[in-house]
Order: structure tokens, then sequence, then C-alpha cells
């Protein structure tokens, strides 16, 4: 994938980022611990890559993850992403109606939407390819309804990442940077004169 500006916009943090990275048909967060823009940039490119695809089936959790199962099975649903600070949220939600027009069955389950929270640790990544694909450390897999599918994947090597079926942001989070710049900033400064104020009153 070449950086497409419909993609970011003005965002001249999210260029930057995206030239430093070199991503192609992936977002790999493999040259230092993923951050808030990083992680800003996993929700453009799962939005990039998931316009307009129909995801269908359950949610499917690796053996070797310690992190809940995600209880979501739907025959069309769509998916799509948004980032606070260190935390990117998908969003699944279920079709009225199928690719044909056709009216999803009244016993289908689930008929509304489902948040799942993640926090990257220190290597996680979403990374969209072809079921033949799917990096090894693929720790939880949403599936297209298209034959031959494709899969979205939350990848975790180091599997410090984690995600919260249900979840809703941090209550605790201080501004984010990608969006709450003006609050951010004045965070900042206030940590910045407490810490000079400290040394000064610290000081022989």
């Amino acid at each position: 994938m070449t950086f497409d500006d419909n993609l970011f916009g003005n965002n001249a943090c999210c260029k930057d980022l995206w030239d430093c990275v070199g991503v192609k048909h992936s977002f790999y967060c493999c040259i230092k611990m993923p951050e808030g823009p990083e992680l800003h940039l996993a929700s453009l490119y799962v939005n990039k890559m998931c316009d307009g695809v129909v995801f269908s089936g359950p949610v499917i959790k690796s053996e070797v993850s310690k992190n809940p199962e995600v209880a979501f099975t739907c025959q069309s649903y769509r998916i799509t992403a948004t980032s606070r600070g260190k935390e990117v949220k998908l969003t699944l939600t279920p079709m009225k109606s199928d690719d044909n027009g056709e009216q999803r069955s009244k016993g289908e389950q689930p008929d509304q939407p489902m948040d799942i929270v993640f926090r990257f640790g220190m290597s996680g990544y979403f990374r969209f390819t072809s079921e033949d694909e799917v990096p090894k450390h693929a720790h939880l897999r949403f599936y297209t309804k298209e034959k031959p599918c494709r899969v979205l994947s939350f990848v975790d090597a180091r599997r410090f990442g984690s995600w919260q079926p249900n979840g809703t942001w941090q209550p605790d989070r201080g501004p984010c940077i990608m969006f709450e710049y003006k609050s951010f900033r004045f965070v900042m400064l206030r940590i910045s004169l407490v810490i000079s104020t400290s040394k000064i009153l610290l000081s022989p």
C-alpha cells in the first residue's frame, strides 16, 4: 500500500509516520513499541482495508492467548475502528441485510454492535491478508464472507497486548495527543512546571 491522501487528509504527523514505517499490505509496529500515533495509524489502516468488506461467522481466538473469548457470531457484519491514546476500538456492526439485499433471519444474533477495545502492548498490530497468509502470531481473527475469504488479524508476537469485548475507553487515561492536543499540551506543561519547581526546591 502506498501513501494515500484520502487516508490521512491533512494530518502531517500521520503522513510522516506512514513514510517511516513503509507499510505494504499491513500495518506493522515493529520499529518500536506502539504509542498513540501508531495506534491511530492502526485504526486508519483497519478502516481503509475493511471499507466495504463484509465479515461473517465467529471471531476466532488462538489457543495460546490468555485474553478472553469474543462471543460474537454473525452471518454478515462490518468492522470499523477508532483510536484514543494507546487504545484502538473495533466496532462490529451486524448488517440488516446480506449482499443480495435479503433480510437476515429473525433468530440470527447479535442484533446490536459490539465494541472490542485493544491495547497493543509491545508488539501488537493489525494485518489484513488472505487466509493462507495469516501470520504465525495472529491471536484474534475476523473472517470475511467472500470466497476465498480474507482475514483481519490482531498480531502480537510478545503477547503483552490485550483486548476487552464490550469494552470502553479507560476512564483514567489522560488527553489523547492526536485528538485533544491542547489539553495534552496543558497537562504536559503542568507536569514540566512541577518537575522544574521540585528541582529548584530540592537543590542545595
